[in-house]
């Protein structure tokens, strides 16, 4: 039995509230390799979208607390925007989540 079903999208003062799985998985460079670093996701659905922290009101310190504390299904205020993820010679493109606050 899953922990979480998924309900309509609610409007929130700056994004949209939801309920969602937040994942952590491993960095793979455009070549394939993983790199040993992990990065922070938001699973909607069928997709699980980079969440980009230095557009983010929270940290990944606070994801990693309140992980700890209420378990992968958190309550979220998020935008979801499109562009660069980062800004290296690994750059990716597309969709990804900011996060205005955790609930």
């Amino acid at each position: 039995m899953k922990p979480y079903n998924k309900t309509k999208d609610k409007k929130g003062e700056k994004g949209n509230l939801i309920r969602a799985e937040v994942l952590l998985k491993p960095f793979i460079n455009k070549m394939g390799k993983k790199s040993g670093h992990s990065e922070f996701y938001v699973r909607r659905s069928i997709q699980d979208y980079f969440i980009k922290f230095c557009e983010s009101a929270v940290t990944r310190e606070n994801i990693e607390e309140a992980i700890k504390e209420k378990g992968n299904y958190l309550s979220l205020e998020i935008e979801i925007k499109q562009g660069e993820w980062d800004r290296s010679p690994q750059s990716r493109v597309g969709s990804y989540i900011i996060i205005h606050r955790i609930l």
